[in-house]
């Protein structure tokens, strides 16, 4: 999984910024062992993030209402395309 985002990244030309950010090496840089060490799915930093954002909280719902109305926004100017009328964005 992480491989395909990386790939995605580089399709987009993600800014060097956006890897570390996320804690991945870049694509230049993504060997095995470096994906390796950028996964924490069964280590003690992994079980420590679960613990704290595994509940979700306020910034979560926050984010999420964010993530919905760009989302709506995307389906109709999707829509709106289909019909031949530009969106406004």
């Amino acid at each position: 999984m992480i491989r395909l985002l990386l790939n995605l990244m580089e399709q987009i030309d993600a800014p060097p910024e956006q890897y570390e950010r996320l804690g991945l090496p870049q694509p230049s840089d993504a060997t095995d062992d470096a994906i390796a060490a950028a996964t924490v799915l069964d280590t003690e930093a992994g079980a420590q993030m679960r613990a704290e954002n595994g509940r979700g909280g306020v910034v979560d719902m926050v984010q999420r209402s964010k993530w919905i109305d760009g989302l709506n926004k995307y389906k109709a100017a999707q829509a709106m395309a289909k019909r031949g009328s530009a969106p406004k964005l």
